[in-house]
């Protein structure tokens, strides 16, 4: 008698599979960091595409630079992005409200 063992699927392959049925939260925390920002959040979207469904949470506190601005209109563009703001920043409190 001879045993056929079916050849195990791709970790890789299997892994994309289970991401695409599933949904998926990403919180990140973020000060003085604008510049990194801009690179970080295609990257973001990217990864958030291949699941059925993601959000993303990024939480902003006392930014000197732009950083709290660029969260804000990533949220502005992007409907699976919520921003939390713990700013001092009395230009974004006028925004935030």
């Amino acid at each position: 008698m001879r045993i056929i063992q079916e050849k195990p699927q791709c970790s890789y392959e299997a892994g994309l599979e289970h991401m695409s049925a599933s949904s998926v939260v990403i919180c990140g925390i973020a000060r003085d960091c604008s510049s990194q920002l801009f690179k970080l959040i295609p990257k973001l979207e990217t990864l958030g595409d291949i699941f059925k469904s993601y959000k993303v949470v990024v939480i902003e506190n006392d930014s000197v630079d732009d950083t709290a601005e660029v969260v804000l209109a990533w949220a502005a563009k992007n409907q699976n992005v919520t921003s939390v703001l713990f700013s001092e920043n009395k230009k974004l409190a006028h925004q935030i409200q």
